[in-house]
């Protein structure tokens, strides 16, 4: 009887007082809330260490991509162990990055536990840690070692160390992937404290600030609840109306990032703090941060950039007015990247911050430099023709003279001549057998020779230096072969060591090549160019005491005349191949090379004649420009 009425009285309450209702429902909605957190935040904690893991091996797989040309000299033998690990230890120290949680980097050690590459603690470079252990008595390195040997792909290794200005230690996980060739590992550590103390410190604050809005969502439910009663209709259409608003905005939100992301450019948004506040797909594939790690951080910490960006972005901010700034960046082998950061003001009401684009301009970069470059050739080019009309004159006085010298010497028959013997007391057979006695008509000869060489030299010049016109000329390739080897033969350059008169030719020509339609200018351009570039290459040779050789070859094949130039020098590997044609690229040292010679003569023969220019070679067997151009005017 009791139960029964203790039930009813329940009911009546219940009936009575809804208040009831809501505290019971609002703290069976708290607990499984706390339940549903702990999972959700289990599986956060689990995806995040998972994502730091795979960066990780991200990190070691491109540092062993970036040293696998040098272990593949080692494979092939090119190059010694000892100087294999010389050059990687050269290219691994430089590999240190920032994150989130500070300053980090690529170690290297060898399989006998030596330490290659500590670029945090020189100290320990070149020392044996065989023997060190971690706080559970693991032999850290001799594990890391196991690993690199047993797993080709790559490990993980667990283990618990002291960070640098620490006394506890820590736990802290390495990837590491061996490079068998040399004897070594290369790889990327981190520790685990900062990640389980900002999980932890993810989860008390989310489920403290989750827990205070249940709580006040009940103290509001609490003194609303009548309200609630009365007005529930109304509250329901304006719940339909407000669904429709979320939605549409839902929808223009998802167009506008649509639009931002098909974008080729990064576009990045910052508050007025520098806060990031958008971050498109572009500048995930340039910085490798994904959108969610970027969002609300600092953009010093998620887009490495010169501290002067980020002054022209507050100034930008302040002012209120659209800034641009140009940035140039060092990617290593003399390599460089330029970058243009326009930066865009908000100028509403109530918002402060700015939209950063950043595109990059490398291409539009080595373009203008190339223009730059081609415009002080002009000049030189012009220089020279200039130098050739001035020499030409005193050359001409000078062959003219000589002529005469060696009339009045040696003309028996002249008048004029026996005349000025006889007032001399001599004769003109005497003369003439003085002359013939001391070699003098030999030299003579010679110093008209010389000059009829120089004068031919002159003219070859001229032709070099006359800029191209508009309309093409049918030139003969063989002629025009010679004409630029004569050229050639008179580019005698001490500093660069070598000589191309002591550089034996051979030439294979095909008579049946017809003329071919060719700005002769550019044309003598590419082939000097290429005669050059292989004197250059066989400098080594001359000095070795082997004869250098170049082999000219002309030829028809199918509606294209096709020039070879062949040398004996020590060729070029495949990596250099691919890249012979770039413009600025060089294999010459400092201020000896520019890297445009290659990349100007493939424009004029691919781009001006239509032709094509292509270079095969091998290490220790030599190089073989191969250039075609068309019979018939395109």
């Amino acid at each position: 009887m009791n139960d029964t009425f203790n039930h009813t009285s329940a009911q009546m309450i219940f009936r009575k007082k809804p208040v009831f209702k809501v505290i019971i429902l609002s703290l069976i909605l708290l607990a499984a809330f706390i339940g549903l957190f702990d999972y959700v935040s289990r599986q956060h904690v689990k995806v995040i260490e998972s994502q730091r893991l795979d960066q990780m091996k991200q990190l070691v797989e491109i540092a062993r991509n970036a040293v696998e040309p040098i272990a593949a000299r080692c494979r092939s033998g090119d190059i010694s162990r000892e100087a294999g690990i010389a050059e990687i230890r050269n290219l691994v120290r430089r590999m240190t990055f920032t994150e989130s949680h500070g300053n980090n980097y690529v170690f290297m050690s060898a399989y006998d536990g030596t330490m290659l590459v500590q670029p945090f603690e020189p100290s320990k470079e070149m020392t044996n840690q065989w023997d060190l252990k971690d706080s559970h008595g693991v032999y850290i390195i001799r594990e890391l070692v196991k690993t690199a040997k047993n797993k080709p792909e790559g490990g993980f290794l667990r283990y618990f160390y002291m960070p640098p200005g620490s006394d506890a230690p820590e736990e802290k996980i390495s990837f590491v992937m061996g490079v068998k060739e040399l004897e070594c590992y290369i790889g990327v550590g981190r520790y685990m404290e900062d990640i389980r103390k900002e999980q932890a410190d993810f989860r008390w604050k989310t489920l403290i600030l989750e827990t205070m809005l249940v709580l006040l969502l009940l103290a509001l439910c609490l003194m609303a609840v009548s309200e609630i009663v009365v007005k529930n209709r109304l509250l329901v259409n304006e719940v339909h109306i407000r669904q429709n608003s979320e939605k549409e905005l839902r929808t223009l939100k998802n167009y506008l990032g649509d639009i931002i992301n098909s974008m080729p450019s990064v576009l990045i948004g910052v508050d007025g703090t520098g806060k990031v506040t958008q971050w498109n797909q572009h500048a995930e594939k340039v910085t490798g941060v994904k959108e969610e790690e970027a969002l609300g951080r600092d953009l010093k910490k998620v887009y490495p950039a010169d501290s002067a960006l980020w002054e022209k972005i507050s100034d930008s901010i302040h002012n209120r007015e659209i800034v641009q700034h140009r940035e140039k960046k060092f990617q290593g082998d003399n390599q460089f990247e330029y970058e243009d950061f326009t930066i865009y003001p908000l100028i509403s009401e109530g918002m402060e911050g700015a939209v950063i684009r950043v595109d990059n301009v490398t291409s539009k970069v080595q373009l203008e430099e190339l223009v730059v470059q081609s415009e002080k050739m002009l000049s030189v080019g012009g220089l020279a023709a200039g130098m050739a009309h001035e020499i030409n004159n005193p050359l001409a006085g000078m062959m003219q003279m000589a002529e005469v010298v060696s009339t009045r010497l040696t003309g028996k028959d002249v008048p004029a001549n026996r005349q000025a013997a006889e007032r001399a007391g001599t004769s003109m057979e005497a003369i003439h057998q003085f002359m013939e006695d001391r070699g003098i008509p030999k030299m003579i000869e010679a110093i008209q020779s010389s000059g009829v060489r120089a004068a031919k030299i002159v003219e070859n010049m001229l032709s070099f230096a006359r800029k191209g016109s508009a309309q093409t000329t049918h030139e003969d390739l063989a002629e025009l072969l010679d004409s630029t080897l004569e050229l050639a033969l008179t580019d005698y350059d001490l500093k660069k060591r070598y000589d191309f008169r002591s550089i034996k030719i051979l030439k294979e020509y095909d008579p049946g090549v017809p003329p071919v339609p060719c700005d002769r200018p550019q044309i003598q351009q590419v082939l000097l160019n290429v005669l050059q570039n292989a004197a250059y290459a066989m400098q080594d040779a001359q000095d070795s005491g082997k004869q250098p050789k170049i082999i000219l070859r002309l030829s028809k094949q199918g509606g294209m005349a096709c020039v070879e130039i062949q040398d004996n020098g020590p060729g070029m590997d495949e990596a250099v191949c691919k890249r012979v044609f770039e413009p600025f690229f060089t294999t010459k040292p400092t201020g000896i090379g520019t890297g445009l010679g290659l990349s100007v003569s493939y424009f004029i023969v691919t781009e001006a004649h239509q032709g094509c220019m292509e270079v095969s070679s091998h290490p220790g067997q030599g190089a073989r420009f191969t250039i075609r151009l068309p019979l018939s005017v395109m």
